[in-house]
């Protein structure tokens, strides 16, 4: 799901580039699908587990000494 919401994410990032009222179109459609992918509670459960993941990974990069 994490990468369905990738490609989405990149999907709409390309598509609002193109001005055209299909560009505006397919953006629209862009984000209202990532919007339904988002609404669902396992997808948000999912979400919220990487967010906390990489919080914990850039923590520990931040108080390494190696790290500038």
């Amino acid at each position: 799901m994490l990468l369905r919401l990738e490609f989405l994410f990149e999907h709409a990032s390309h598509t609002l580039a193109d001005k055209s009222g299909w560009g505006s179109r397919q953006s629209l459609g862009t984000l209202l699908e990532i919007l339904e992918v988002l609404s669902r509670g396992d997808v948000k459960a999912e979400v919220h587990k990487e967010l906390e993941r990489q919080l914990i990974w850039l923590g520990r990069l931040e108080s390494s000494e190696e790290v500038d």
